[in-house]
């Protein structure tokens, strides 16, 4: 079994598991499993977790500024359009 070598992990975790509350996921702990949480009913390891969380975070700075991406191929405006600054 492995552990954490230092806090830093752990703190990377925790900000993934809030960013993932932010954008409305419900994330729990498993209870009885080590290295597991529950994203919206769905047990999902740890490490995955980290991995979406990092996802929406680069997607989410990709289109930073008003005038990039934001439509699709067909010209229609994105979800997410609206909530750039």
């Amino acid at each position: 079994m492995t552990t954490r070598p230092t806090n830093e992990p752990a703190t990377r975790l925790y900000e993934a598991i809030l960013h993932l509350r932010r954008l409305g996921h419900r994330v729990e702990k498993c209870e009885g499993r080590r290295g597991r949480h529950r994203l919206d009913g769905a047990e999902i390891a740890d490490a995955a977790l980290l991995e979406l969380a990092m996802t929406r975070v680069r997607r989410a700075a990709r289109a930073a500024l008003p005038g990039q991406a934001g439509r699709t191929a067909a010209g229609r405006d994105t979800v997410t359009a609206g909530l750039r600054p």
